[in-house]
């Protein structure tokens, strides 16, 4: 049977049910026996706060015995035990049920079993092994337990991939066991199995396995490892940094890819390792070069089990040291016989290691060195003295190897000359030498002088006459001899390999030595050696006279060895044998020398031996003897050591060339060691070694040059003797090992295959060619001609070094729509010039030419406008409509004017280069990034062609390209608009300096204004030019002046800006009055205007949209008597920086004072002019009383008198008195005589009495030019680029207003009426329209003309009421008068609130009347939402006028109709209609108050006066004398459109005749009038111009008619009013349609009022008219409409009043346009 792994325990189960009792839930006898009687008790406990009465049902087995069931009553808490006695009869399990029934709630049931004994195994039910990684075996234990009750064996049954250790067992009861769990994934899943073990006792128990197989996976910082340039017998480590980026540990195992036997210089540590998941392995390279200048490059590859492998290549060059022998060649010159000379040479060791050298020459010879064995250190040199002995009157001459660990051969030619009293052969030079060298590499070393002589005497005719073999040597010595003239000293050397000329010194002279060297063995010094003889022979056609040189001393003693003879002729081709000793004179000691046979030419004395051609250096032939005295030489135990250890390795090596290197023996024991190399013949001619012999002095060392010549492709193996001490007991075997390679190359693919490319375009496909051998290889691949402008392959040719890789470009650029299929040679060479080996194999390419189409979407791509430095991206796509993928490349061109320039910076695409995939489309990135403020212009221009960008620009127009347009700004704010009580718009536009501040705002940034946000705001501001913001003056306590200035963003991008004082960033006043005790007097004045908050900016900082503007308000708070200024830091971000200066004036009530301008510049004048214009420059006096003025003219006299006494400025008004808070007007002529300008100071007197009180100096400045423009021309950039990428305001005052102010009561449509140029004697007009800014309140002004000027002002009217939101129109006439004059004049309008005004009357009666009747009413005065608003409420809701009108809630019903009723009661205030005596609560609304008076200082009760508020209209205009205007070029044409001649019946005008026309007379029908304007506006409509106009409309509208109404024309109205608020300006549709106050205004039924006729007229007639309403509002529609009636009814009222008149006068009136 089956069981869980938890076995059964003989404790009751305490089981608390909901019946109210707990109670044991089973009962279990065990270790019982048959016959015996085991009792147990069933205990019951009331667990409720109830009696309860329980029994129980007997069980029904015969073997389980209890009591009679009788009722128990518990109590609440109280336990009853029942006892049950178990009596077994045989050996079995035995089960059965006691139920316990509780009254009145239920029953439950108690299991009761005895159980015979049994076996049970504690062990875990699930073990899971979590993530393992594939193909590796992870392992756990669990620990199994026999906790039954009788031992028992089990067997595991598990499958794969899980394996148990042990799989079967024994336990004994209470044994455990641990068991091992082995998972060994084969793929990445997820493993659930059930492992079985079944007991001896036939029980099963399962066990359940989890595990997850996961890939391992690991990843290398870096797999291509450099180590560059490494010094032989030095360690270079590298590290790299290997991470297990898998849920698993990973395994790793690291293996050399390349099975050749090459010596190992890349060592790994470690190689065998596990990294846990998530961790890193810091796996260290160390590189020991072998081999001298040889590349090393092997690939290592770690794997896992689970498959990832990481490929490591690892390069590396071996170097020695390098040492170098200055001078190259020393001649010791010529040197008397017997006499000995020194010269020294230096080596200087120029690397970073040590350099161990030997010199291959005896201390005793001719050319004696002072010391042939040296270490020398890095970078260090050492002086060697090298000794010349003259011993014969003969030329001597020898190369001297210097041999050099690690290095090679190194090389000194030595020189010397003998001469004696009878013989002084020619000096020997190293150019004869030369020479000589050279004649052996083109192969003439066997010919004597007199060989060489003759042949040079040789001319042309006796050359032809040789035959045979001589004419051929003769021919060959020739040209050869010709080469050697063109050669220069110094560069003849025939081998550039001295490790080859090392050991092929004895082949390269035409002499050769049967052996070299000879041993004599050990022998007594009793003995006289047996002779041992040596052979010569002469190979030459000449003579050879052989002279032997012996070493006179060894170690300070005669030389034992002897030759015979010591000097012989050997005929030319014969050969002599020389014979040699060896008689020592000391026992047990090792004799060597070197024995030098020095030969050379018997020449004849006539022949000229100094000739360089013919002239033939000596040879020297070395022979090194040996000998030793020892009776036994194998008692002699050397002590040695070898460098590289018992193992040669040679580098790798090409078939048939050489390669060599170096062995070291050191002698380590006090005596000298002979040693000698045993070589087989047939091992010499691959395996050689120089010197073969030779001994070692004590305590020094030799160093051995090993040469491996190798003949076949194989790995070559060879054991070396080398007997140590000339025993044999003493010898060490060396390993050699060398490989031979032929040059080959290892393709990727022999078959390369192209997609198919479009025409014209070009595919690249990649392959990889390897060099498999250890020797550098050369490769060229040869592509057709034929093909060659199909097929390119980049590189065509190269070089791989040994073991290396290198990837092969292929490109296809098919010419036409084809197959192409070519087999392309590749050549294979190897690089030794000593020994060329060719090879070829050949690689099939095939590739298919197709045709198609490319396009690019959009072609047009606007950036729009982008901060400077910023990037936007946007896409193009190049769509592809053929079968083959198309390679692209983009140009890019920036257009700049005319021309175009590349690589443009400002345009770039990450994916300049690529593909399009076939019948697909490429998703490109294009980046825009300007550098500058201005429109770029690119075109992108769709290469496919080709993939270089060398195409000319009519060659780009051919391709498709997408035209790209970017504008690059930077934020620009502008001030737009300013305003403040009191003051003229010009005024303030002056004063706050706005056009020289926006002509600053609107210049490009520098990066060196872009000021670090760190610094002071002092330092800032110091560095700045500052723009004056004049504030004004005012006594103190007077109420704050508030400019409002409006402020726009100007440029296409967001402006972010704050407006700093310095002082913005102090938080505790206190703790900084108390650091910052002020330091001067500026300070104190600083720190008193901050802690009496003199200046504030509401707000300080905004951020604006584009075309956004904000409104900010400047206050001045008039509370400290003094000049206050304060520093203001407009930073805008990314933007420029500007510093401005805040100041204002406070006085005292009684003080006098003016504001005028500190410099005030004067119109530019005409020089030569008849009529100079008046000019005005404005003083305004802000004190409460008027004040006297007295100018000081005498530097106008002063100026006069410096320009020949003529009157340059006339001053007309020298005395005046300025009005308390008014204007005045200073009258200036500037007549200037010359072209420059004038300056002059003048001091102006504020007199009292006669007394100067005050002097105040005005600057005036002006110049005289020789033409002057009666207009004001723009910069010029306003029509430029700029203006394309900003607004850029006028410096003209703006004359409409486009914000209001708080409490502001009216709008005027035109702040500023400029009449421009009129003439003189001319009457010009203009239309103003005044608004109602109130929804509630009645409105009344007034103005105010001054009629005491040369010229003439009339507004009309001149008084009138406005109703709530209603607009008037004014009519502005100006009579220029006769004086030509500047016109520079303000005008007045009173503004009085009447509704206001009524209020107050009313709270001032009622409080009269409280003193006598007691009234719960009360009668607030109540203002309009729309007037009265305070400041910071205004500057949150509110940015322009515009904006104000148009962010009106929509009125309910209820709303609409109370306010309509309020608006009737409120007129009929006005109206004499409604009697005066009704209550005022029947005529006025209550309303919910706005400004509640809170103090006696408000005006609670209506005593104080309502002053009327004053608003400020400029006029200007250049007034010129008539005739300059009718025939000034500038003028003229405006004189003939738009001016009149008007005659009058009076010689002398009055004032309202001069200024307006008369009104229709009476006589004149006005049925007529009305039939005229009928005809006049039938004719319009059904005009063609009129009509064809319509037809450019979108939507077709009919023309519809509409009665004037009966006003009488006061004067006609002026051009400059709105076309469209004279045709249709809305009036409130409760407003009475009759008004007697209004009947002289141009108002009434005269204007066309729409809502008027909706309500009049039917639903379907209101729904056209609507649809008429847009023809009207066309533009061109009104202008036409405009001009056709002017024109009409001017004309008609000329017919009237000429019909009237008799008389006539003359002035001009302007037409209308």
């Amino acid at each position: 049977m089956m069981k869980t792994s938890t076995a059964n325990s003989s404790i009751p189960n305490r089981t608390r049910t909901n019946i109210g009792v707990e109670f044991s839930s089973e009962l279990i006898w065990k270790n019982w026996e048959v016959g015996g009687d085991y009792p147990k008790k069933l205990v019951v406990k009331n667990t409720s706060t109830d009696v309860l009465e329980i029994k129980h049902d007997l069980p029904k087995s015969k073997y389980f015995l209890m009591g009679n069931s009788q009722s128990v009553k518990l109590s609440p808490g109280v336990s009853a035990s029942f006892e049950i006695r178990f009596r077994p009869d045989e050996s079995k399990d035995y089960h059965d049920i006691v139920k316990i029934i509780v009254s009145k709630r239920g029953e439950i049931n108690t299991r009761i079993s005895a159980l015979l004994p049994r076996a049970f195994a504690d062990l875990p039910s699930e073990v899971i092994l979590g993530f393992c990684p594939t193909m590796e075996t992870t392992k756990k234990v669990f620990e199994m337990k026999n906790t039954g009750e009788i031992p028992f064996e089990f067997h595991w049954t598990v499958k794969e991939p899980f394996n148990f250790t042990p799989s079967s067992g024994k336990l004994q009861v209470g044994e455990k066991i641990d068991i091992e769990i082995a998972f060994t994934p084969t793929e990445a899943s997820v493993f659930i199995s059930s492992a079985v073990c079944k007991l001896s006792s036939n029980d099963t128990y399962t066990l359940q396995l989890n595990g997850v197989g996961k890939i391992t996976h690991i990843n290398a910082n870096e797999t291509k490892i450099t180590f560059g340039k490494s010094p032989i017998g030095n360690v270079t480590k590298r590290e790299v940094i290997l991470k297990n980026t898998s849920l698993v540990p990973a395994s790793l195992s690291i293996s050399k890819v390349e099975k050749d036997f090459i010596e190992e210089v890349f060592i790994f540590e470690p190689t065998i390792a596990t990294i846990l998941p998530g961790e890193t392995l810091n796996l260290k390279i160390s590189y020991s070069p072998k081999t001298l200048n040889t590349f090393d490059c092997d690939n290592f590859d770690i794997k896992t089990p689970g498959g990832n492998t990481i490929r490591i290549n690892c390069s590396g060059i071996g170097i020695g040291p390098e040492i170098i022998a200055s001078p190259s060649c020393i001649n010791f010159g010529d040197v008397n016989e017997g006499k000995q000379i020194q010269k020294i040479i230096t080596l200087e060791n120029r690397s970073s290691i040590g350099a161990y050298y030997n010199i291959k020459s005896d201390k005793e010879g001719i050319f004696s060195v002072e010391k042939t064995s040296d270490i020398i250190p890095a970078n260090q040199t050492r002086k060697i003295t090298i000794s010349f002995n003259a011993r014969k009157p003969i030329n001597y001459y020898k190369r001297l190897f210097i041999l050099v660990k690690n290095q090679g051969v190194i090389y000194v030619d030595l020189i010397g000359t003998g001469f004696s009293s009878t013989v002084k052969p020619p000096s020997l030079t190293m150019k004869h030498v030369l020479f000589y060298r050279a004649r052996i590499l083109n192969g003439q070393q066997g010919y004597s002088p007199s060989d060489i002589e003759h042949f040079l005497t040789l001319d042309d005719s006796q050359l032809r006459k040789l035959e045979g073999e001589e004419k051929t040597n003769a021919q060959t010595l020739l040209d050869s001899l010709q080469k050697v003239k063109i050669l220069e000293n110094n560069t003849i050397d025939i081998y550039s390999n001295f490790n080859k000329e090392y050991f092929t010194i004895f082949n390269t002279t035409p002499l050769s030595i049967n052996c070299r060297s000879l041993s004599f063995g050990s022998i007594s010094r009793f003995t006289l050696a047996e002779y041992k003889t040596v052979t010569i022979s002469n190979n030459t056609n000449g003579r050879i006279t052989c002279d032997v040189v012996i070493p006179k001393l060894t170690n300070g003693k005669p030389c034992p060895f002897n030759v015979f003879p010591e000097s012989i002729d050997i005929k030319p081709m014969s050969n002599f044998s020389f014979k040699i000793g060896f008689k020592p004179e000391n026992d047990n000691q090792f004799y060597a020398n070197e024995i030098e046979f020095i030969c050379y030419f018997k020449t004849d004395s006539s022949l000229k031996l100094n000739n360089e051609y013919t002239s033939i250096p000596p040879w020297v032939l070395p022979l090194k003897v040996f000998g030793n005295t020892f009776t036994n030489t194998a008692a002699l135990t050397p002590k040695y050591s070898l460098e590289p250890t018992n193992t040669v390795t040679f580098p790798s090596c090409l078939v048939g060339d050489e390669t060599y290197k170096s062995l070291t023996i050191y002698n380590e024991s006090d005596i000298p060691m002979p040693f000698e190399f045993i070589l087989d013949a047939g091992v010499k001619n691959i395996i050689d070694c120089h010197p073969n012999n030779g001994i070692i002095s004590e305590k020094s060392f030799e160093i051995i040059l090993f040469k491996f010549s190798p003949n076949e492709c194989k790995t070559y193996t060879e054991n070396i003797k080398c007997i140590l001490n000339e025993s044999s007991t003493h010898s060490i075997t060396l390993q050699i090992f060398g490989i031979g390679f032929l040059p080959t190359l290892k393709f990727e693919n022999d078959n390369i295959y192209f997609k198919p490319t479009h025409v014209g375009t070009s595919s690249i496909k990649e392959t990889t060619i390897s060099n498999p051998s250890r020797i550098p290889v050369s490769f060229e691949l040869d592509v057709p001609k034929e093909f060659s402008s199909v097929f390119n392959i980049d590189p065509m040719k190269g070089i791989l070094r040994a073991n290396e890789s290198k990837t092969i470009q292929w490109i296809f650029t098919p010419q036409s729509k084809n197959v192409y299929t070519i087999k392309v040679p590749c050549n294979i060479n190897s690089t030794s010039n000593n020994v060329p080996i060719h090879d070829r194999s050949y690689l099939s390419i095939v590739g298919e030419g197709t045709s198609g189409g490319i396009s690019v979407e959009p072609t047009t791509l606007d950036f729009g406008t982008i901060l400077i430095k910023e990037s936007e991206t946007k896409q193009i796509y190049i769509f592809n409509s053929s079968y083959s993928a198309i390679p692209y490349v983009l140009v890019i061109k920036e257009y700049i004017g005319d021309s175009c320039i590349n690589n443009s910076k400002k345009l770039y695409s990450p994916e300049a280069k690529g593909f399009v995939p076939p019948r697909s489309r490429k998703v490109v990135d294009v980046i825009y990034k300007p550098t500058d403020r201005k429109i770029d212009k690119f075109a992108i221009y769709v290469n496919t062609s080709c993939i270089n960008n060398d195409n000319t620009l009519q060659q780009l127009e051919t391709m498709p390209k997408c035209e790209i347009v970017g504008i690059g700004s930077f934020p620009t704010i502008g001030i737009t608009d300013i305003r403040c009580d009191g003051y003229t718009k010009m005024d303030l536009w002056d004063n706050f300096s706005v056009n020289s501040v926006n002509n600053e705002l609107r210049k490009l940034v520098d990066n060196a204004e872009t000021l670090e946000r760190t610094l002071d705001f002092n330092e800032i501001v110091k560095t700045m030019n500052l723009h004056k913001f004049n504030m004004g003056a005012s006594a103190i306590k007077s109420k704050d002046a508030i400019v409002y200035v409006t402020i726009e963003n100007l440029g296409k991008v967001n402006a972010q800006f704050s407006l700093s004082l310095p002082f913005d960033a102090m938080v505790n006043v206190e703790n900084w009055a108390q650091d910052q005790v002020p330091k001067s007097d500026e300070e104190q004045k600083q720190l008193e205007i901050y802690l009496n908050n003199l200046f504030e900016i509401i707000p300080n900082e905004a951020t604006l949209l584009p075309g956004e503007s904000k409104v900010f308000a400047f206050i001045y708070r008039h509370k400290i008597v003094d000049r206050h200024s304060v520093p203001v830091l407009l930073n805008i971000k990314d933007g420029t920086n500007l510093a401005l200066e805040l100041f204002g004036e406070t006085i005292t009530p009684t003080e006098k004072h003016l504001q005028y301008p500190a410099l005030h510049n004067l119109e530019t004048q005409e020089i030569g002019s008849l009529e100079f214009p008046i000019q005005y420059c404005k003083l305004f006096n802000p004190t409460d009383f008027d004040i006297d003025v007295i100018i000081d003219d005498s530097p106008l006299k002063q100026l006069a008198k410096e320009n020949y006494d003529f009157e340059i400025l006339i001053l007309e008004n020298k005395k005046f008195t300025v009005p308390e808070h008014s204007y005045y007007l200073l009258k200036l002529i500037f007549r200037p005589i010359e072209v420059k300008d004038y300056e002059v100071e003048l001091p102006i007197h504020i007199v009292d009495n006669g007394t100067i009180l005050l002097t105040y100096f005005m600057t005036l400045t002006g110049k005289g030019v020789e033409t002057v423009n009666l207009r004001t021309i723009e910069n010029d950039e306003n029509n430029g680029e700029l203006s394309s990428i900003i607004k850029i305001p006028s410096n003209q005052v703006p004359r409409k207003q486009s914000l209001i102010v708080p409490n502001q009561l009216v709008l005027f449509s035109m702040e500023v009426i400029d009449f421009d140029v009129c003439p003189s004697l001319s009457i010009n007009r203009r239309m103003l329209t005044i608004t109602n800014l109130s929804e509630t309140d009645f409105i009344t002004f007034k103005w105010k003309l001054n009629t005491e000027k040369e010229f003439k002002i009339e507004i009309l009217p001149e008084e009138g009421i406005l109703k709530p939101k209603e607009t008037k129109s004014l009519k502005v006439s100006m009579f220029t008068g006769s004086i030509p004059q500047i016109l520079l004049d303000v005008i007045e309008c009173e503004i009085t609130n009447e509704s206001k005004k009524e209020r107050k009357e009313r709270r001032k009666k009622k409080y009269e009347n409280t003193l006598l009747h007691y009234s719960k009413e009360e009668i607030d005065d109540n203002a309009s939402i729309s007037s009265l608003v305070t400041i910071n409420n205004y500057i949150d809701n509110t940015n322009d006028f515009d904006q104000h009108k148009n962010t009106k809630r929509r009125e309910s019903v209820i709303s609409k109709s109370t306010n309509s009723r309020t608006i009737a009661l409120m007129e009929a205030t006005y109206s004499t209609a409604i009697p005066r005596y009704l209550p005022s609560s029947k005529t006025i609304k209550k309303v919910n108050p706005l400004e509640r008076p809170t103090s006696a200082k408000d005006d609670k009760f209506g005593t104080k006066p309502i002053p009327p508020q004053k608003y400020f209209i400029t006029l200007h205009a250049r007034i010129i004398p008539l005739e300059n205007f009718k025939y000034n070029s500038q003028t003229r044409k405006e004189w003939d459109e738009q001016f009149v001649l008007i005659d009058n019946n009076q010689s002398s005008l009055s004032e309202e005749q001069q200024l307006s026309i008369r009104p229709i007379t009476p006589r004149v029908d006005k049925q007529f009038i009305s039939n005229i304007l009928t005809d006049i506006l039938q004719e319009i409509v059904n005009d063609k111009e009129v009509t064809f106009k319509a037809t450019q409309i979108e939507e077709d509208n009919d023309c519809f008619y509409c009665e004037f109404a009966d006003t009488p024309r006061s004067s006609r109205p002026s051009t400059a009013a709105t076309v469209s608020t004279l045709i249709m300006t809305p009036t409130s549709p409760s407003s009475p349609t009759n008004n007697s106050n209004n009947s002289s205004s141009i108002g009434g039924k005269g204007i066309l009022d729409f809502q008027e006729i909706e309500s009049t007229t039917p639903l379907s007639l209101t729904r056209k008219i609507k649809e008429k309403n847009k023809l009207l509002n066309q533009m061109k529609v009104q202008q036409l409409l405009e001009w056709v009636l002017d024109e009409t009814l001017y004309k008609i009222t000329l017919e009237i009043i000429a019909n009237n008149n008799n008389n006539h006068s003359l002035f001009f009136v302007k037409k209308f346009r």
